[in-house]
């Protein structure tokens, strides 16, 4: 949908192609990708349209809060919680714990064989190390700077919201995402 938006300007098919992410968005439950589809709208379009959106879509939900209420639990919607929010932070302390207890060894080549952690970066860093962690940003960043350096835009916004996801999401674990990303390095 982002890719679509960044070529093609007519206001309609937009409008459409968005109606219809926002919506796969919503019925999936995925904060994670209604973040990065808002990031990614929101460095796409104009700086008259960033206003607008900003304050439309800011009075809409301040006056119908109850009526999307309703409708999410009428559609029988993936609850919005912090549950997934608290099982990563336990994720993330129970990676400190194991991050004090390493070696010198383990902390440079990595102390488990098995994913633990739902963030790609800590993840590396647990099954491969400082030397894995370094690779891997050294290719992305390199990467960054050549879609810098030819300006190149879209791939350049694909490489913040892959950073973004990252955060919160094993990228190069999953299929076909991390298909993705790499095709994009």
């Amino acid at each position: 949908s982002l890719i679509f938006t960044y070529y093609d300007k007519r206001l309609i098919a937009n409008l459409i192609v968005a109606l219809m992410c926002a919506l796969i968005l919503i019925f999936s439950g995925s904060k994670t990708a209604m973040i990065l589809y808002g990031i990614g709208l929101f460095l796409i379009i104009s700086v008259r349209w960033k206003i607008f959106f900003s304050l439309f879509i800011s009075l809409v939900l301040a006056f119908n809060v109850q009526f999307f209420e309703m409708l999410w639990k009428l559609f029988q919607l993936r609850e919005m919680s912090f549950a997934s929010g608290n099982q990563r932070f336990a994720q993330f302390s129970t990676f400190i714990e194991n991050l004090r207890d390493a070696s010198f060894l383990e902390l440079l080549f990595g102390l488990s064989n098995h994913s633990f952690i739902d963030n790609a970066y800590l993840d590396m860093m647990a099954y491969g190390g400082v030397a894995l962690i370094f690779i891997f940003l050294t290719v992305q960043i390199v990467s960054v700077l050549i879609c810098m350096m030819y300006r190149f835009n879209l791939m350049l916004l694909l490489h913040v919201l892959f950073f973004v996801a990252m955060i919160t999401t094993n990228v190069p674990r999953l299929w076909p995402t991390g298909y993705m990303y790499w095709a994009l390095v």
